[in-house]
């Protein structure tokens, strides 16, 4: 099953993690970030709104390069696929 649901808490982005990942901007507010990373495996994913709030949200692994996540409500924000 390439669906899952990531429950990310604690509100704190870590500025050294984020810089040192691949990492994919939402400047538009979305319930569905696709995710094109090229990574050529499925990624761990992690995501912030931009006032640093992680977002909870269900990450499917469409392809080994292709991701999205699909929030409830509309989200702008980064991702970051380690």
């Amino acid at each position: 099953d390439n669906y899952a649901w990531v429950d990310l808490t604690g509100g704190e982005i870590d500025e050294t993690i984020i810089a040192h990942g691949s990492n994919f901007a939402q400047t538009t507010p979305a319930t569905v970030w696709a995710i094109t990373h090229n990574l050529g495996y499925r990624p761990v994913v992690q995501a912030w709104d931009n006032s640093g709030t992680e977002l909870d949200g269900a990450v499917t692994h469409v392809t080994v390069n292709l991701t999205t996540i699909t929030f409830l409500t509309a989200e702008s924000g980064i991702a970051r696929l380690a």
